[in-house]
């Protein structure tokens, strides 16, 4: 039995909730990646404490300024924690399991 070859090619469902064609699912797919993969590590932390927190950078701006602070600076924490941890791993270190 023979698959059909448009069966391999169905479309996909878009952000909007409309369906595309593969070309332009993977189109988005690839545009998706390529702005991840762009980000410093402070944009993807800072990116994820948000996204954990169910806001967007469009939501941040328009909280109240106090609440808006707040988030701010415990982003900035987090980015100076995760800074000092990957500065205090080492590597290179050579450990006889042996012994």
């Amino acid at each position: 039995m023979q698959i059909p070859p448009f069966a391999a090619q169905q479309a996909k469902p878009a952000a909007s909730g409309f369906f595309v064609g593969p070309e332009k699912a993977d189109s988005a797919v690839k545009q998706e990646f390529l702005e991840y993969a762009r980000m410093t590590p402070a944009e993807k932390v800072r990116r994820d404490i948000l996204e954990a927190m169910g806001l967007k950078e469009e939501d941040l701006a328009n909280l109240d300024p106090k609440l808006r602070e707040a988030i701010e600076n415990r982003i900035k924490e987090t980015i100076k924690m995760k800074v000092e941890a990957s500065q205090e791993q080492q590597t290179g270190v050579y450990i006889d399991i042996k012994a």
